[in-house]
């Protein structure tokens, strides 16, 4: 088979709209990081946006070292940030490479 013939049944439309499906559904997606073994949690969506911030008000780093804390904050979302960076590629693999990774 040459390529001609592969492109006579390539179907456009069928993955514009399979694409339009799977960024839909990825902005439905959430994921936490975490930092300082769990004190601080942060959840971004699919399009990497914070969702919430959640730590513990009652530990003694908070009114110590607010400096530390912030980058606790900035560690998790980066975390939260990668692991919607591995679900989108995973989905996207999965979707228009199925059984191929």
């Amino acid at each position: 088979m040459n390529i001609f013939d592969i492109l006579k049944d390539f179907n456009l439309e069928g993955i514009k709209t399979k694409g339009k499906d799977i960024l839909d559904s990825l902005k439905k997606i959430q994921c936490t990081g975490e930092a300082g073994a769990g004190f601080v949690k942060v959840t971004v969506d699919g399009n990497f946006n914070i969702v919430s911030i959640d730590f513990d008000v009652n530990n003694e780093l908070i009114k110590q070292d607010l400096i530390v804390f912030k980058d606790l904050i900035i560690a998790a979302h980066n975390s939260a940030v990668e692991k919607i960076r591995e679900e989108i590629q995973k989905q996207i693999a999965d979707n228009f490479f199925p059984g191929l990774f």
